[in-house]
């Protein structure tokens, strides 16, 4: 496992990200893309280090139905002024955790996903109580993971694709949650933002892989791709 100092350090991690205007951070607009955002939610411990919230969704959903992902979902002019307002809407929606408990730390580089969406995450922090409420018609599970989780290597995989000679990889992480005696597959966009997270905060980057491509046209090919299910690689 590689050695990184994973102690929470608010201030840390509030240097190192972007604001949501900010002419540094990666943009990204397409007619034929929904933008949306995505809360990245970090709880510290008492031992100075921290967890990251990640859902599983109902399989009743009509967009990624039962993966895991972060709360969160595509933009609405009518309720939001900007994606951090996405961001903490959908997160009370989701699993009952009001803005008034959320501190916004910072933004990552927009993602684009396969379902033809742009990801932005927003990175914050729970002040107070974690007494989770789920929307049970979109949320059926919430897991805490530890960020030291995601750096050790022993839990991750990639699988490649190509797409007009232009490599894709897909990541995967796989958690087992002591407590709840159960498995989970961590991958796509929810693995690749915490990959982003762990390279912009720690310069440490699991996959040698990770060139993020933004030709959104080239991307869009991928949605003919059956990528689903974990393949051994």
């Amino acid at each position: 496992m590689t050695k990184i100092d994973l102690i929470f350090s608010e201030t840390q991690i509030k240097s190192k990200l972007f604001s949501l205007k900010s002419s540094k951070r990666i943009k990204l607009k397409n007619k034929n893309f929904i933008n949306s955002a995505v809360l990245f939610t970090l709880i510290p411990n008492e031992n100075n280090s921290y967890d990251i919230i990640i859902i599983q969704r109902s399989n009743s959903g009509s967009t990624h139905p039962g993966e895991m992902a972060f709360p969160g979902g595509k933009f609405n002019q009518n309720l939001d002024n900007n994606l951090i307002d996405t961001a903490l809407r959908e997160t009370e929606e989701e699993i009952g955790i009001s803005k008034n408990q959320i501190t916004i730390l910072g933004c990552l580089d927009d993602i684009p996903t396969v379902s033809k969406y742009i990801i932005t995450p927003i990175i914050a922090k729970i002040v107070g109580s974690t007494e989770f409420t789920l929307e049970e018609r979109e949320v059926v599970d919430i897991i805490k993971v530890p960020i030291s989780f995601f750096v050790d290597e022993t839990h991750f995989s990639q699988q490649f694709i190509y797409i007009k000679d232009t490599q894709f990889p897909i990541y995967y992480y796989d958690y087992y949650d002591i407590q709840k005696e159960k498995s989970y597959i961590i991958w796509g966009a929810t693995a690749k933002i915490i990959i982003k997270f762990i390279n912009r905060i720690y310069e440490y980057n699991i996959s040698k892989y990770d060139n993020q491509d933004l030709d959104l046209k080239k991307f869009r090919l991928l949605k003919n791709l059956n990528i689903k299910e974990k393949k051994d690689f």
